[in-house]
């Protein structure tokens, strides 16, 4: 009788929990499949419960778990409606684990990006500007989808989705902001932050046995009530200081509590933070520059903390941790672009611009994936032939041979960085790179003579080069590769109008 009435309660409760959506198992096959994925939910769960210390949700997970044994061994027995009953309780119960652990967290990452969303169209719609709305639409599909995300129980995605809208629809702010950016907006956004990554520092360190990381926290959070008597006093330099150093210890605090256990942050975590941290920081310098390559690289930065967020979504790590070194990297890249001076010898600059470029094609072959543009290579190895050549030129002391291969080099090396950051092939037709190809042909051919009765040394050097990335073109037609040749041939073209401009002087 007993064993009757628990088959009863359990056919109901998954009656009323699954009343349309789920179907019991028919066979082996589907109960085998069931297994795998709540093995999978178990696991991710189980994690995601640790990390927060949620006792509840331990308990809950502890419970599926015993089920999905049960239903194992129901199986084995061939009773595969009883094992299917078992598996989606099991499910049931997990659901109500991601809730509970993450319920808070949800709640608080809601009402801070709908503060947000609401700040940011309001300073929007009085400044106009057209970036800060398009970065706040993005924001706002980020809210879109995590409250999809809640609806479907998918919580965790949630969390990280809400994250990403935070990150966005401040940084429209800041956008917005830039021609009257207060001291007291930029405090209000660090102080945001360091609230944002207390409460997980809390967690993380709070769970650990590590004492140098709970000294580390305890300064980060004298040194942030220090940054609130600043603020108050109108000390907003000081205030800002204080702010990042908390924010920064907080980081340092957690690092040294990531090897211990699941229940520590994930690294990804902290860097994507660190990334984002810096980028803040440099956005105004980058939007202050006339370097139309710190942009570019900025932007490609920008796409890179966007796909280590969608990595980290999905659960993928290692590739978020990656995508965040690229991204720091360009960030850097970019701030020293913007930021950098001429030497006042002539000389000295170009051996400078020599060695900067030569760095900075080795970083961009670093963050090639095999995925990158086949042109984008391609015109990465033209750069380097470019500025070999250029190294060439001035050991010889032919220093003004070597400043137009340094700038060939840097088109080439701009040219590639457009298509690593949009991922297309420019949109350039065969047939018309072999048109301009045909013309560069005959516009050498018909200077070819003058140039060499010339006695202009540059003048033949410029010829040369032209020649030789004409033939890089050629090779890049043959092989389908068109916006690199058809960069080739302008570079050849630009070359050769050099030519004839420095042989027609006396």
């Amino acid at each position: 009788m007993t064993n009757i009435f628990v088959k009863f309660v359990l056919v109901a409760l998954v009656c009323n929990l699954f009343p349309v959506q789920m179907v019991f198992a028919q066979s082996r096959a589907d109960i085998a499949r069931q297994v795998q994925r709540l093995d999978r939910e178990l696991q991710r769960i189980g994690e995601l419960a640790n990390s927060f210390d949620n006792k509840r949700a331990q308990e809950l997970v502890a419970k599926a778990q015993t089920l999905r044994k049960e239903a194992v061994e129901l199986a084995h027995q061939n009773l595969l409606v009883q094992a299917g009953a078992k598996i989606k309780i099991a499910f049931s119960l997990l659901e109500q684990a991601a809730k509970l652990t993450l319920r808070g967290p949800v709640r608080r990452l809601r009402s801070e990006l709908e503060e947000l969303l609401r700040r940011g169209e309001d300073q929007i719609s009085r400044r106009h500007h057209p970036e800060a709305q398009r970065v706040l639409d993005k924001a706002q599909k980020n809210r879109d989808a995590a409250e999809r995300a809640v609806s479907e129980v998918k919580v965790a995605k949630a969390v990280e989705f809400f994250r990403v809208g935070i990150s966005l629809a401040s940084r429209a702010i800041s956008l917005a902001n830039q021609s009257g950016h207060t001291d007291v907006d930029v405090i209000v956004d660090i102080k945001r932050k360091y609230e944002s990554l207390l409460e997980r520092a809390r967690d993380v360190v709070g769970s650990s046995a590590n004492d140098r990381a709970k000294q580390i926290l305890f300064q980060a959070e004298n040194l942030a009530k220090s940054a609130e008597q600043a603020y108050r006093n109108h000390n907003q330099d000081l205030a800002k200081t204080l702010l990042n150093q908390s924010t920064m210890l907080l980081l340092r605090a957690m690092d040294l509590t990531s090897g211990e256990s699941h229940d520590s942050i994930n690294k990804a975590e902290v860097s994507l933070f660190r990334l984002r941290s810096e980028m803040d920081k440099v956005e105004p310098v980058i939007a202050a520059s006339k370097n139309p390559r710190a942009k570019i690289l900025f932007e490609r930065a920008k796409r890179f903390e966007g796909e280590a967020a969608q990595a980290m979504q999905n659960d993928r790590g290692h590739k978020a941790v990656w995508k965040i070194e690229l991204g720091l990297n360009l960030v850097q890249r970019a701030k020293r672009m913007a930021l950098k001076k001429s030497s006042p010898h002539f000389s000295n600059r170009i051996d400078q611009e020599i060695e900067s470029t030569k760095e900075e094609i080795a970083t961009a072959r670093g963050t090639l994936n095999a995925g990158a543009s086949k042109d984008a290579r391609i015109l990465l190895e033209m750069s380097q032939f470019a500025i070999s050549k250029a190294e060439q030129a001035s050991a010889a002391n032919l220093k003004r041979v070597a400043l137009e291969a340094v700038l060939a080099s840097q088109r080439f090396l701009s040219r590639a960085e457009q298509l690593l950051d949009t991922q297309d092939s420019g949109n350039v037709a065969g047939g018309q790179v072999q048109l301009k190809l045909n013309q560069l042909n005959a516009a050498i051919a018909e200077s070819e003579e003058s140039i060499l009765s010339s006695t202009n040394g540059l003048s033949l050097a410029l010829l040369q080069s032209a020649k030789e990335i004409r033939k890089l073109s050629e090779e890049s037609l043959l092989k389908g590769n068109y916006a690199a040749a058809n960069e080739g041939i302008q570079v050849s073209f630009e070359l050769l109008r050099k030519s004839l401009k420095n042989a027609s002087k006396k």
